[in-house]
């Protein structure tokens, strides 16, 4: 989808969404003060963090079959150092969380899949990227993962509701420098 302008409060709100990881990704980035101000910036911004994502799920996808996760799925090894952290994440979560988090999905016999933290760790790659690009105030989100960059002019944090799982009213948040992931069976069936 191509890159769309918005202008609030006198500030400038760059928007795309792409489709990737299986799921619509969307970057949010406000101008005005900030270097995101000028559009050549804020593009370029944002289509580095989108192709970081890109190039994340190359190696992450349990769907190729030229992906690191598929070789490694395959009994092969990994030196990327990005699927070397994800594994170590992926690890200590599972310690922390005492096996309640666990990426493998077979069982005994090794198969990986990084559903539950590839989306997360992308999230925070392109958010690193932002920053990079001097961007202090942006929002990516990914259904039900959302990370609030900085904070929109005026406010404490980034509005987010998390849909209340029993119908209703949901749960009203802020994040500022943080994400936030939910997971429920009215997202999706079976979780």
């Amino acid at each position: 989808e191509p890159l769309k302008v918005y202008i609030s409060k006198g500030n400038s709100i760059y928007v795309r969404v792409r489709y990737l990881m299986g799921s619509p990704f969307e970057i949010m980035a406000f101008g005005g003060t900030v270097p995101c101000g000028e559009t050549p910036v804020c593009e370029n911004a944002i289509e580095a963090a989108f192709n970081e994502i890109a190039r994340l799920e190359r190696l992450l996808s349990i769907f190729r079959e030229d992906s690191e996760i598929a070789r490694i799925n395959r009994g092969e090894r990994s030196a990327d150092p990005d699927v070397q952290e994800i594994l170590a994440l992926s690890a200590e979560y599972q310690k922390i969380s005492h096996g309640a988090f666990d990426i493998r999905c077979s069982g005994s016999d090794g198969t990986i899949n990084l559903g539950a933290i590839g989306k997360g760790y992308a999230i925070d790659k392109a958010v690193a990227i932002l920053k990079r690009f001097g961007i202090t105030c942006a929002k990516i989100s990914c259904r039900s993962t959302i990370y609030g960059l900085g904070t929109p002019d005026g406010t404490s944090g980034w509005p987010v509701t998390i849909e209340s799982p029993y119908g209703g009213e949901g749960f009203p948040v802020l994040l500022y420098d943080q994400a936030i992931s939910t997971s429920s069976h009215a997202e999706q069936f079976g979780h």
